[in-house]
């Protein structure tokens, strides 16, 4: 998965139907893993803290 992790960042054109559905959440694993800041709520990011 890393390597397809690598040519997907590097621009290759997969489709939707190159990969099962097991390699697709396999690969949204190892993105979230590799960069852990760009899968954050957006919602949470920069927020205030609320209560307590």
């Amino acid at each position: 998965m890393i390597r397809a992790y690598n040519l997907q960042q590097a621009g290759f054109p997969f489709e939707k139907n190159d990969l099962t559905l097991e390699e697709w959440a396999d690969l949204g694993q190892v993105r979230a893993a590799l960069n852990p800041q760009q899968m954050t709520c957006p919602f949470m990011v920069g927020g205030r803290k609320t209560g307590g």
